[in-house]
């Protein structure tokens, strides 16, 4: 009976070790589509002149894509929608 206790424990413990590790390389594999998404992003912009800041919608999360703005140094405002590597923006104006 303890030979079964243990083999269900040691399983068990298994299982567990490989749910975490499993979550925590997912976590890592978002942490970097983040960092290349905001690579690009500055990238894409910086080509319009200086940027003050970045931001992105967390409110807007869905598996489709990523919404957001940007503001330059000048004052300019542009909203951007990332999506597989391709961005797609528009300059806002505030008339």
């Amino acid at each position: 009976m303890k030979r079964k206790n243990l083999i269900f424990l040691a399983t068990a413990v298994s299982v567990v070790g490989l749910l975490a590790l499993t979550k925590e390389r997912h976590r890592l594999r978002e942490d970097h589509k983040q960092e290349d998404m905001m690579a690009q992003l500055r990238s894409y912009f910086s080509q319009k002149g200086d940027i003050q800041v970045v931001y992105v919608n967390t409110y807007d999360k869905s598996d489709e894509a990523t919404t957001g703005g940007v503001v330059m140094e000048d004052g300019r405002q542009f909203e951007f929608t990332y999506y597989e590597g391709e961005i797609l923006s528009r300059e806002v104006n505030h008339d």
